[in-house]
């Protein structure tokens, strides 16, 4: 069947119903066709159109997939029409793809697919029947996602050294470089802050289950259990809101220090009492603070004070003993206080002279001797 030209002028192009572009072309007498011819082809089952240079057609159905370049030209809308693109394994291995939007305009905000929906339903809907292949393969440009709304994702799986950046100036990134996951920031001293809406315990693993090093928010505690703390030599342990007291090893000595002179106390048991015991060159040399019996025990140790050093007896220093470099010299803080010798249990009192049996002896057990 066949739309004929009757009484028509001669640039008018016939459109006619035609078995092919050759039936076509005989109808309306021409050997060749020109732009802007069009018919539609019985045996494809499809409009087509000739753009000067070649025909092609103007849309696509179960039968044949053609080409949108005619609509596109036109620029009009097609509404109330649900379109299905199925294409046959020669056609898309020819092609390299099923649906191939080319766009050359290279304006700011010419876009090559934009799609808007007003349906409660996703806008894009992707179903990969292929497990073994990707649903959307990008190339190196940068992706951009934007707009409300949060995106789900089963896993994302990012390539050695491919970073994951957070922040509109990329502000932290996190990437596995092949050995390590680095986590780093555009800029230095950039804070990574963990439950700062809502406090999060966090817990680190050793080699085995049990070996933890937990953050509990809850307990406001950092406990390790399996892992020891080292503090390498000349690095600082510090206590108090200005580092009021350190204790570091500066590779040789533990210094325990203050931050200001005369400042505060290092105070062992100041809650619950609890004893101190400081070793010698062997295990039973040790010098004991017995908080029970409130008595300084020293078991293979001397007490050496050195020329002109004090021990001091009585709340107010009320006797001293010290050597001074020449004399033993015992006093007391005033005049007249008596030094008493064996005023609970008697004792014998001997002073010797210049050989050891020169002495006098104050011998409490002979009365004669008084």
């Amino acid at each position: 069947m066949a739309i004929r030209q009757k009484n028509i002028q001669d640039n008018f192009k016939l459109v006619g119903v035609f078995a092919s572009a050759a039936d076509y072309l005989t109808e309306i007498g021409r050997p060749e066709a020109v732009e802007g011819d069009t018919y539609y082809d019985t045996t494809l089952d499809i409009l087509r159109t000739h753009d000067g240079s070649a025909w092609s057609n103007a849309g696509a159905n179960s039968q044949s997939v053609g080409s949108l370049h005619d609509a596109a030209v036109v620029g009009s809308k097609i509404t109330g029409l649900a379109v299905e693109i199925e294409g046959t394994d020669a056609a898309i291995g020819t092609n390299g793809a099923l649906l191939l939007l080319d766009n050359d305009d290279t304006g700011a905000d010419v876009h090559a697919l934009e799609i808007t929906s007003t349906s409660t339903a996703p806008a894009i809907q992707i179903t990969n029947n292929t497990a073994t292949t990707d649903d959307i393969q990008g190339t190196g440009d940068s992706w951009a996602v934007t707009g409300q709304g949060n995106a789900a994702f089963n896993s994302i799986l990012l390539a050695d050294n491919k970073a994951l950046s957070i922040g509109s100036g990329s502000d932290i990134t996190l990437q596995w470089d092949g050995t390590g996951l680095l986590i780093d920031g555009a800029a230095a001293d950039t804070a990574i802050k963990i439950g700062a809406s809502n406090n999060q315990d966090v817990i680190i693993y050793g080699d085995g289950d049990t070996d933890l090093v937990t953050f509990d928010t809850s307990a406001e505690l950092l406990s390790l259990d399996g892992f020891d703390l080292q503090i390498k030599d000349s690095d600082f342990v510090k206590f108090g809101d200005e580092s009021d007291v350190t204790i570091a090893w500066d590779g040789s000595n533990l210094l325990i220090e203050a931050a200001t002179e005369n400042v505060g106390q290092i105070r062992l048991g100041s809650t619950n009492a609890m004893d101190l015991a400081v070793y010698g060159s062997t295990a039973t040399d040790i010098a004991l603070f017995d908080a029970s019996s409130a008595v300084i025990e020293l078991n293979g140790w001397d007490l050496n004070l050195q020329d002109a050093d004090s021990l001091f007896f009585g709340d107010a220093n009320d006797i001293s003993i010290q050597w001074n470099g020449t004399d033993l010299l015992i006093d007391g803080a005033a005049a007249d206080t008596v030094i008493k010798i064996g005023a609970s249990n008697n004792q014998n009192l001997q002073i010797y002279g210049g050989t050891a049996t020169n002495y006098v002896l104050f011998d409490t057990d002979d009365a004669a001797k008084r």
